[in-house]
């Protein structure tokens, strides 16, 4: 019996992304997940920093009247 049977049981073409997902071993789905995280940890923080470079210009509060 094979170890992932969601890898055998259709072909690429014929999967759903979350079959295609399941289908990848456990390290790299976890390699991949921590990727994303920190792609998005250093855009947070690059953000923070741009913002604390480059201020916003204070606007007017819309009050109503």
């Amino acid at each position: 019996m094979p170890e992932n049977p969601s890898s055998t049981s259709k072909s690429a073409a014929n999967r759903t992304l979350a079959q295609s997902w399941a289908a990848l071993p456990a390290s790299t789905r976890i390699k991949f997940s921590l990727g994303i995280c920190a792609v998005a940890t250093a855009g947070i923080y690059l953000a923070d920093v741009l913002e604390k470079q480059i201020p916003v210009e204070q606007r007017e509060k819309n009050v109503p009247g």
